[in-house]
């Protein structure tokens, strides 16, 4: 009755936050309308949103921010704006403690880390309008050159873009009040949960078995983690698959790319791109994958046949680099997706069978630059559950009315001096069990690729397009759990999804991208 009781005020709190935006929204329309904004430079930006929209390649890993058109933004955006004071505290002790020839007046500027707090949601705008000009066909793109009125082409469009996005920034920064209508704009952050669904669904009644139902998986999980490798069931043959190259990376060599004085004003580690390419590999693990048929062969994603299909003959990894929040210093994460052809077999439960299937592992540093913690999911967002580095862990952290974090298995204190190990099970693909070591029978290397390359991928005509749908659901992917676990409030609960829309907990509402995720269940040494 209490758990009843708690998703019902949930329920309702969310129908006041949805009240209490709209008074943002005027706030925004108010700014935009005495901001005197350049009308060439306006009407550009309304024609791109207009040919993606109405082509449906607008990409969402990263929202748009209502009324501010040349910026986008994520859930680590959004909290770090909320910090930017919090920094200063934070940072200043640490980088005057350290061997940094660094202007600490410059540091304790606020304005120069809002400032760089804004230009990283330019650069995140950039970013995906990129894609979505790449992702135009041919006739949309047409139609855009006509509206512009100018002879073109792609290359010219996206050099105006650069342009005219930082002119865009340039004017709107110095008039008043920008700052805090920004932050006013971005407390709508777009949803993974319907509310409508739950309120028709009756949620707090059909939670219940769904929570029941968690907790019976939790204990067949744990059951998987304890029972040493050697003695999990083999339903076909192990293939074991590593990484393309081997890189070890010292403790001194990681401590000097994580070294304070490469973070910027804003407490971020900057990073270069061959310094990414290591530590990619570095920590990518291995995986022990028992396969049955080919839908047990993680691989590449390629177009083919205008649908998305897995090519079982190249075993592919996808890469990308996230932030996240402990005691409001940015981490550092890297996170490796492998795709299937589908969730099928009689290994995997019926009512999850289906075209696409995949798993996300997560690998969390300290501010230091040493694995922290490990997070998994499938790539519907289900069946997510922590790893933490047990000696840094001071306490879970149980939450009203509801059980401690998912913790199945610790993360081996050995790792990354030797390679993490992920036993992977047939058909469900679900991780069964974590260790560390060298394989004794042959191992296959699979390719790393960047996540970038799903969101517009070339097909075979050369023809880009993003394997995701402007909701962020991976095409073609389908699956029965929505007739079942409508009253959840997931929309198309069960399909694959793109980063940035992962929903981890069909009950409460809790998003694997969420940057203080970790603080939130745990208490760090």
């Amino acid at each position: 009755m209490l758990q009843h009781k708690k998703n019902f005020l949930g329920v309702i709190f969310l129908v006041l936050c949805t009240i209490m935006l709209g008074c943002n929204t005027l706030n925004v329309h108010h700014f935009v309308r005495v901001s005197n904004r350049p009308v060439e430079i306006e009407n550009f930006f309304h024609l791109l949103d207009e040919a993606a929209e109405n082509a449906q390649v607008k990409q969402t890993s990263d929202f748009s921010i209502p009324g501010f058109p040349y910026l986008r933004a994520n859930r680590f955006l959004v909290e770090l704006g909320k910090n930017l004071i919090e920094f200063r505290k934070i940072n200043g002790p640490l980088l005057k403690s350290s061997k940094c020839s660094i202007n600490l007046q410059k540091f304790n500027n606020n304005d120069a880390k809002k400032e760089l707090w804004v230009e990283a949601m330019r650069q995140l705008d950039l970013e995906a309008r990129l894609k979505e000009i790449q992702n135009l066909p041919d006739k949309d793109l047409k139609k855009l050159f006509s509206q512009l009125d100018q002879p073109t082409d792609r290359e010219k469009i996206i050099l105006k873009l650069q342009n005219d996005s930082k002119n865009f920034l340039d004017h709107e920064k110095i008039q008043p009040g920008f700052y805090e209508t920004l932050k006013t704009a971005l407390k709508n952050i777009p949803r993974e949960y319907s509310t409508f669904q739950r309120l028709i669904g009756i949620y707090p009644i059909f939670s219940v078995p769904v929570i029941l139902g968690t907790r019976q998986a939790h204990r067949e999980f744990l059951t998987w983690h304890k029972t040493p490798l050697e003695k999990l069931k083999i339903l076909g043959t192990i293939q074991n698959f590593s990484p393309p190259q081997k890189i070890l990376l010292s403790s001194e060599e990681i401590s000097q790319i994580f070294s304070p004085c490469k973070r910027n004003l804003l407490g971020i580690p900057q990073l270069t791109d061959e310094e990414i390419q290591r530590l990619t590999l570095a920590f990518a693990p291995t995986y022990s994958q028992d396969t049955v048929a080919d839908y047990d062969r993680f691989a590449e994603v390629v177009w083919k046949n205008n649908k998305v299909t897995i090519d079982t003959q190249k075993p592919t990894v996808y890469y990308y680099v996230t932030y996240a929040l402990i005691k409001a210093q940015p981490i550092v994460q890297f996170n490796y997706v492998t795709w299937y052809t589908g969730r099928l077999g009689p290994n995997s439960p019926w009512l999850e069978r289906g075209a696409l299937d995949g798993i996300t592992i997560r690998i969390t540093l300290d501010q230091n630059g040493f694995p922290l913690m490990m997070d998994t999911m499938n790539n519907c967002g289900c069946y997510h559950f922590f790893v933490p580095r047990k000696d840094k862990i001071v306490q879970l952290i149980p939450h009203f009315l509801s059980s401690e974090p998912f913790v199945p298995a610790w993360l081996p204190e050995s790792y990354p001096q030797k390679k993490l190990s992920l036993r992977i099970n047939s058909g469900w693909h679900q991780l069964q069990h974590i260790s560390v070591g060298k394989y004794t029978q042959e191992t296959q290397r699979y390719q790393l690729l960047p996540y970038a390359v799903l969101e517009a991928l070339p097909h075979e005509d050369g023809r880009m397009e993003s394997v995701f749908t402007p909701e962020g659901i991976m095409k073609d992917s389908k699956r029965l759990e929505p007739l079942i676990f409508f009253s959840m409030g997931i929309p198309h609960i069960g399909f694959m999804r793109e980063r940035g829309h992962h929903a981890i907990s069909m009950t409460g509402e809790t998003y694997f991208n969420d940057p203080k995720l970790f603080e939130e269940n745990f208490v760090f040494k």
